[in-house]
């Protein structure tokens, strides 16, 4: 199935999903898995507490969260090294079915409408699915100093909300 013509909605978290946001957090838990991305760690939660950032959620046809992103309207020190302008995750049985391009598209999409011109994501080297995944996209590569990291940019045309 293609994004064309799979069903979702790309909306901001609220109150009322609170319950489905956490259940969506244990899922990776159960599969052991890391929850890449978004604010799956002290450091970063105090890293994005510095600067703006929005919280999104994909969700399917039938309102399933099936993925989570973040994009951090500027970068701090941690940010800029660490972690880049935008996280993502996409929910472990919902992954390897094109949430994650559609999910990374449309947070591009708002930085674009926020005004960024340039955006940084950075992933760890061994995650081999978002690496993919970022460079289907083709931004360019930045030789990072960590070893164990790859940074990638992507230069947007700024718009504005008709």
């Amino acid at each position: 199935m293609n994004d064309k013509e799979m069903q979702w909605s790309f909306v901001a978290p609220q109150r009322e999903d609170m319950p489905a946001i956490q259940a969506y957090k244990e899922e990776f838990e159960t599969h052991h898995q890391l929850l890449h991305g978004t604010s799956d760690s002290t450091e970063l939660e105090t890293a994005m507490a510095a600067v703006p950032n929005r919280t999104f959620l994909l969700k399917d046809g039938e309102g399933e969260i099936v993925g989570m992103g973040n994009i951090r309207l500027g970068l701090n020190l941690y940010l800029y090294e660490q972690a880049g302008h935008i996280g993502y995750s996409i929910r472990p049985a919902r992954q390897r079915q094109g949430y994650g391009k559609i999910l990374l598209s449309q947070l591009l999409s708002v930085a674009s409408f926020a005004g960024m011109e340039k955006v940084l994501i950075v992933c760890k080297r061994d995650n081999l699915a978002s690496r993919r995944l970022i460079e289907s996209l083709e931004p360019e590569k930045e030789k990072s100093e960590d070893p164990e990291l790859c940074r990638y940019w992507f230069f947007l045309e700024t718009r504005k909300e008709a």
